[in-house]
């Protein structure tokens, strides 16, 4: 627990004399985010998450890699509370956001990406599904040997649905 007031106090202290915007105001906002979270505090983290992603999305370019991370945060704490629409719709965007980034077939992405097929149901349940298919065969092909796991994990989910 003390972890998570020294948190808050840097937050604030952040805040304070640097803006809400400034970077390491939006890593100590990620900071009690995860915090939250952690606690199983979901409402506090995703209030504190969401103040973290307006900040970002103000300063930072489509596709930055912290944008990504907030907004897998975000998606994160609304699986926890069992906000199924809620997760969607965060992972949705999130592949927006993958379109124009660096980071488009960076792990963490690729396992949101899978996250967001099975939500989605079936890998034949339709248009969006196949949309989402397309994207993580993309990812697969541009990553690199660490997403080995991830490609059976792929082969597994769409093997079902056969």
């Amino acid at each position: 627990m003390g972890g998570h007031a020294e948190y808050e106090s840097t937050l604030q202290w952040r805040e304070r004399l640097l803006g809400p915007e400034h970077p390491d105001t939006r890593a100590a906002l990620d900071n009690v985010a995860r915090a939250h979270l952690a606690l199983g505090q979901p409402t506090q983290a995703l209030e504190t998450a969401k103040r973290a992603y307006e900040a970002q999305r103000a300063t930072l370019p489509t596709g930055d890699a912290d944008l990504l991370s907030s907004i897998r945060l975000i998606a994160d704490i609304h699986r926890q509370a069992g906000e199924h629409g809620e997760e969607i719709a965060w992972r949705r965007r999130l592949l927006d956001e993958l379109d124009a980034s660096d980071e488009f077939a960076a792990r963490e992405n690729v396992e949101s990406s899978l996250r967001l097929l099975t939500l989605l149901g079936s890998p034949d349940s339709g248009e969006d599904a196949t949309t989402v298919l397309e994207v993580i065969e993309k990812q697969l092909e541009q990553g690199g040997e660490e997403l080995d796991s991830l490609r059976a994990d792929y082969r597994r989910l769409t093997d079902q649905s056969s």
